[in-house]
């Protein structure tokens, strides 16, 4: 797979996936900057994932906000530090 540094959304929905380990190693060697993700409809990817295994794809996909159209961990945690730092610059 070549490399996309400028890569910042895909969508595989619906193909024929069935190691959903080896795509997302792929992902994160060759698509370091992936913000947005969608593979649901995959042979391999589980119809409804659990906490873990978001936490988990989203700590192997860095900079992963969005998997399958629902925030990740990171994505959660960053809109709630720029709330906290918007809120405390108001109050100044």
């Amino acid at each position: 797979m070549p490399r996309f540094n400028n890569l910042r959304k895909l969508s595989i929905r619906g193909n024929k996936i069935r190691n959903i380990g080896v795509l997302i190693a792929n992902l994160k060697r060759n698509c370091p900057n992936l913000e947005v993700l969608q593979v649901q409809n995959n042979p391999g990817w589980p119809e409804k994932l659990k906490e873990q295994e978001k936490i988990i794809i989203s700590k192997c996909l860095r900079k992963l906000r969005f998997l399958n159209g629902s925030e990740t961990h990171r994505q959660k945690r960053y809109s709630a530090s720029s709330t906290c730092s918007n809120n405390s610059s108001e109050s100044e």
